[in-house]
């Protein structure tokens, strides 16, 4: 089948459909998500899986803001499904090769823009690579493979047989359908005679699933045999040596230091506008003339030399000057103070009462 690039008939949030996690799968949606160094970096959202195959391809990761691990914000990326492993033991999520830097590379996950876009982005910050694709060969990837995410995980033997089982169906649909193209009468002959193998095969692995059973039923039935057996022989030994232990607890008391509060102090610089009121004296020239009429004097000859006379004006301007003064201190402490709790528990003892057996009354009973 060949991709068709429709998120709206392709890829699809998995809560709120009318699809399921197949059954032996864990559903993971809300499990902590932890970096290689099991520090704590979000939960599972969702899972976005691929209606065409049925296959789970992303899980949403909602990051949760830690400053202390450079998470700045709250949002939600795409995380292929096979970068990420359970953890062996707990109900977490590994991402063991994603780096804090990866995932501020991330898009953004939005349900409406899924798209290929958006999809080549998330694969390009995982990979460091740009992807290249032809067909439905986007999703023939390892970090596209649902299968890495059990690796740490025990399964057992019809689980793994039931997935290979499933995916060499697959293969052998996917090859007849190349035998088809090629040509139709011989495609049908060896659909015919494959899918019954597949018959055949499927058949065999049924016989085998039930020995199995009956295998393990067998060993049941032997385990509850031994282990009546063994309470009939406990039950033998009573009436002869029989020890009972009596058994006394001890109450102690310790301390330990438990965060009950505190203080944050934040320190800022905040400008506040001031103004004040200055006078300002400026200096101005102004030229005159006058029309006059009187004899010309020896002084005013004088001044028929060529001469050049600058009168300079001046003005006030304002000159700000500022100083900087503590006008207070802030100083902080911690006071220990002691006080006195009575703690109150109970302790628990074993107490045997012995009493003696009159077989005399015991007849009398009777």
């Amino acid at each position: 089948m060949k991709y068709t690039d429709n998120k709206a008939s392709r890829l699809h949030e998995l809560h709120g459909s009318d699809f399921e996690i197949a059954d032996g799968q864990e559903d993971i949606t809300g499990w902590d998500v932890k970096d290689a160094q099991r520090n704590k970096i979000g939960k599972v959202d969702d899972l976005v899986f691929d209606k065409e195959s049925l296959k789970v391809r992303y899980l949403i990761l909602h990051v949760k803001k830690d400053k202390d691990l450079g998470l700045d914000e709250n949002r939600k990326v795409l995380i292929p499904i096979g970068t990420a492993e359970l953890d062996k033991d707990d109900d977490e999520v590994i991402l063991p090769n994603l780096t804090i830097n990866q995932l501020h590379l991330m898009p953004d996950y939005d349900k409406d823009m899924l798209d290929r876009d958006l999809e080549a982005k998330t694969y390009k910050t995982v990979t460091g690579t740009t992807v290249v694709e032809t067909g439905n060969d986007f999703y023939n990837n390892d970090i596209f493979n649902d299968r890495n995410l059990y690796r740490n995980r025990a399964h057992d033997r019809i689980r793994e047989r039931d997935y290979d089982r499933r995916e060499n169906i697959e293969d052998r649909i996917d090859r007849n359908d190349r035998v088809e193209d090629r040509n139709d009468r011989n495609d049908r002959i060896i659909r015919d005679d494959r899918n019954d193998r597949i018959i055949r095969d499927e058949k065999n692995d049924r016989i085998e699933d039930r020995r199995d059973r009956d295998d393990r039923r067998d060993r049941d039935d032997r385990r509850d045999r031994d282990d009546r057996r063994d309470r009939d022989d406990r039950i033998e030994d009573r009436n002869e040596d029989t020890t009972i232990p009596v058994i006394k607890e001890d109450f102690e008391v310790s301390k330990k230091a438990e965060e009950t509060g505190g203080i944050r102090i934040r320190k800022r610089v905040v400008e506040t506008p001031v103004q004040e009121k200055v006078n300002l004296r400026e200096e101005h020239v102004k030229v005159e003339r006058k029309n006059v009429d009187r004899p010309a004097t020896d002084r005013d000859f004088d001044n028929l030399k060529d001469q050049d006379i600058e009168i300079r004006e001046h003005a006030e301007v304002p000159v700000v000057n500022k100083e900087a003064r503590v006008v207070e201190e802030i100083r902080v402490k911690k006071e220990v103070s002691d006080h006195e709790e009575t703690v109150k528990d109970s302790v628990r003892k074993t107490e045997v009462d012995v009493d003696k057996i009159d077989p005399d009354r015991d007849e009398r009973k009777k």
